[in-house]
């Protein structure tokens, strides 16, 4: 993992929701972070006859040279918000493409930023595609379907993304692409989030889960473990931070050791109101996905499951003060509901 894409927001206002942005207020700090040190928490530690597990803990050091981040400044942006209690959420991934670029530019061939010169490639003939618009990638408006999948070279991966419904189920996410007859996919319908297995092009359904709300942007996680397939949705609109389990099925057996992961669409009209991003503007990042207890997942596009990659705090704790320490105040509760 050596180029990881990190993202750092922190709920000053204390709303429930992220990443917003007024005039010189902003809850992406991002780039003024200096210095990031975490430690996951799930460690078993004996003690007597019992055993615990140790909270885990960020600190950050952010740049203060405007005095932001200064207690009692009344001229921060920030001002009245500088208190005890906010919460963070850090999150990375590995490999991870954001969709920066000129819009209506198709991503096939597109290099990742973060991924070591890993590119996207289009698994499928003819003129339809995925375009960059802005910030996401939304279905061309070109009759015929299309796939474009990363390598991630790991078939038991964690796969995050922001996706927005507009259609009903003409789109979603290739899981364990082994070629277009054989993969996994999740398709976001109007009556129910369903996996499919795809197997000599044809596909049928092997659960099904909760629809998406047209119109409204989730982060959708996806865990792949063995013939083990979880999704988790949360609604990034709402600001009430519910993580919920829409989905847990198996996959079929004959593409288990498959890497390729990513994004298809059927061709069709309706597909292009589609949308699917990293951090979309305003509401995309604008919710926390975990109530309390740190998780494994991921704002951004994708990761592999190597180093527990996407591990994404979410903290109850801040320091009113440039160096902010998660561990500075005594913990809430006890693991795994809050630390």
């Amino acid at each position: 993992m050596t180029n990881p894409f990190w993202r750092v927001w922190v709920d000053w206002n204390g709303n429930g929701t992220w990443g917003e942005s007024a005039g010189e207020y902003r809850e992406d700090v991002t780039g003024d972070v200096l210095e990031l040190d975490w430690k996951w928490g799930r460690t078993l530690l004996p003690s007597g006859r019992q055993r615990r597990i140790e909270p885990a803990r960020l600190d950050l050091t952010l740049q203060n040279h405007d005095l932001r981040y200064t207690p009692g400044n009344p001229q921060s942006p920030l001002a009245g918000y500088l208190s005890a209690g906010r919460r963070i959420w850090a999150s990375f991934a590995y490999p991870c493409d954001y969709f920066a670029g000129s819009d209506g530019t198709d991503i096939n061939g597109r290099i990742v930023p973060h991924g070591d010169s890993l590119p996207w490639v289009k698994e499928t003939t003819g003129p339809a595609g995925l375009e960059l618009s802005a910030g996401r990638v939304r279905p061309s408006a070109v009759a015929g379907g299309a796939i474009y999948t990363l390598d991630f070279g790991e078939a038991d991966a964690h796969v995050g993304l922001v996706v927005r419904r507009s259609s009903n189920g003409q789109s979603g996410v290739v899981l364990r692409f082994l070629n277009q007859w054989d993969y996994l996919r999740v398709r976001f319908g109007e009556t129910g989030t369903v996996l499919e297995d795809v197997t000599f092009g044809f596909p049928s359904a092997l659960r099904r889960g909760d629809p998406l709300a047209a119109g409204v942007d989730y982060f959708i996680e996806i865990e792949l473990h063995g013939s083990s397939v979880r999704l988790y949705a949360t609604d990034l609109d709402a600001g009430t931070m519910n993580r919920r389990q829409i989905l847990d099925g198996g996959g079929n057996a004959t593409n288990l050791a498959a890497t390729r992961h990513g994004i298809w669409h059927d061709g069709s009209i309706a597909a292009t109101g589609d949308r699917f991003a990293t951090s979309a503007a305003g509401a995309a990042s604008s919710t926390a996905p975990w109530s309390a207890s740190p998780r494994s997942g991921t704002l951004n596009w994708a990761t592999s499951a190597a180093a527990r990659p996407g591990t994404t705090w979410l903290c109850w704790a801040l320091c009113p003060s440039t160096t902010f320490s998660t561990s500075a105040i005594s913990p809430r509760g006890s693991w795994p509901t809050e630390y």
